[in-house]
């Protein structure tokens, strides 16, 4: 399928599928005129995508998931390695959350102090 196709399917600008494509998420082939030609793993792979930015990962997070992934086959081995960088992600999202917390409660003592310059 062309990227227009692609794009309609998976919902998603032709920007980002050249974004992605450029970072290695996905890969396309090339016909005789030029145009990018995509697989229907192609939109499977884009759900995986979406999801995880959806999730907060990056995409060099997610590419390094998607090749880590790559090379398992055993269904068991896969839930594993996805459970892993989902419990790190809570991990990094929990940290963020203290921050905020932090920075919040920060803002709110130098409202209540009358002087928020000091």
């Amino acid at each position: 399928m062309q990227i227009g196709e692609l794009a309609q399917r998976a919902g998603v600008s032709r920007d980002a599928l050249r974004l992605y494509e450029s970072a290695g998420l996905i890969e396309s082939t090339r016909r005789d005129n030029g145009y990018r030609e995509y697989t229907e793993d192609t939109v499977v792979r884009l759900l995986l995508i979406r999801t995880g930015q959806r999730l907060g990962l990056s995409l060099a997070q997610i590419g390094e998931a998607a090749a880590g992934l790559n090379g398992i086959t055993d269904v068991k081995q896969r839930e594993a390695a996805v459970t892993q960088l989902l419990r790190a992600q809570l991990e990094r999202v929990d940290q963020q959350l203290q921050e905020l917390q932090a920075l919040k409660q920060e803002l709110v003592d130098r409202l209540e102090s009358g002087c928020p310059l000091s």
